[in-house]
């Protein structure tokens, strides 16, 4: 698996030092991305934070032949600045971000190089995280999407559970515990919430949310995927439309959403657009990114 990596917050006396030692912490097959932090307030968590978004958005706006379909997506970060809470905000679910701590101090080039190396030692264990998680969550999303909670959509499955569960899988997988055992703790943790059932007599299993709305996995029937078009749509939903937590899965797919059989009405975010009333034909087809289509 590849990796593209985003570092964010890393001050300009520092940049530079990063850049030529990237290789002693990415490592083969990671892809180095990074912007300088500029110091000017409300920039690290809007202009820092749309520098990456649209990065990726780019490269995949260019993937023509699906070649980034084995590429995660994340991004580590300096955690101390007082805007880090909103920078990774401003990136949940679709990239895997992963905090690190370090407080940069430079009076003299000895004391500056000392907190550069300082700061690549805890760069390199943030992407040897990145590299031991990001492959486990994608096998989850690619072989078992059809009865994965980590593809519903955040806005449109109404749930106490589920934004709480991708925060924690996130924060638990940061702070250097397996992400094989926390993907499985929190997913059954998560059905005793919404238990995967059948609803009148669908031979497919569904999650419904706390709406009663249902959330039926397509199975071999996909259709569609997200992509640059005509609608004026900001980078992020089409990042959001390929990567849950930095994890690539199957572009086409997408829930099949009903309720108790009849047509399918209420109030719905279609990605970046607030709620709005919608009414399926009878139902609607609702993407992980929350793009919505009739």
């Amino acid at each position: 698996m590849r990796f593209e990596i985003g570092f964010a917050g890393i001050p300009r006396d520092f940049i530079d030092f990063v850049y030529r030692n990237r290789e002693s912490f990415c490592g083969h097959g990671v892809t180095y991305v990074a912007e300088t932090l500029k110091p000017t307030a409300g920039y690290y968590r809007n202009t820092h934070a749309s520098y990456f978004i649209k990065h990726f958005e780019r490269r995949l706006a260019e993937d023509h032949e699906n070649a980034l379909a084995d590429t995660a997506f994340a991004i580590v970060y300096v955690s101390t600045h007082a805007e880090a809470h909103e920078f990774a905000e401003a990136l949940f679910p679709a990239l895997m971000t992963i905090p690190v701590e370090w407080n940069p101090s430079g009076h003299n080039l000895t004391t500056r190089g000392r907190s550069a190396r300082e700061l690549t030692g805890l760069l390199r264990v943030a992407v040897d995280k990145i590299r031991k998680s990001i492959p486990v969550l994608k096998k989850e999303l690619t072989e078992q999407d059809n009865r994965t909670p980590w593809l519903l959509p955040k806005r449109n499955f109404k749930s106490e559970a589920l934004v709480p569960k991708l925060i924690e899988i996130q924060r638990r997988i940061g702070s250097g515990e397996a992400a094989p055992d926390v993907l499985s703790q929190l997913k059954r943790d998560f059905v005793s919430e919404h238990p995967f059932q059948r609803v009148d007599g669908n031979r497919r299993a569904c999650f419904v949310d706390r709406k009663g709305v249902e959330f039926h996995a397509p199975g071999k029937d996909r259709h569609g995927f997200a992509r640059p078009g005509p609608e004026r749509h900001p980078p992020m939903c089409l990042v959001a439309g390929r990567r849950r937590l930095g994890a690539p899965y199957d572009r086409a797919f997408h829930y099949d959403c009903a309720r108790g059989g009849g047509k399918l009405i209420g109030q719905f975010a279609s990605c970046h657009a607030e709620p709005t009333r919608i009414e399926g034909d009878p139902h609607l087809n609702i993407a992980p990114n929350d793009f919505v289509r009739r």
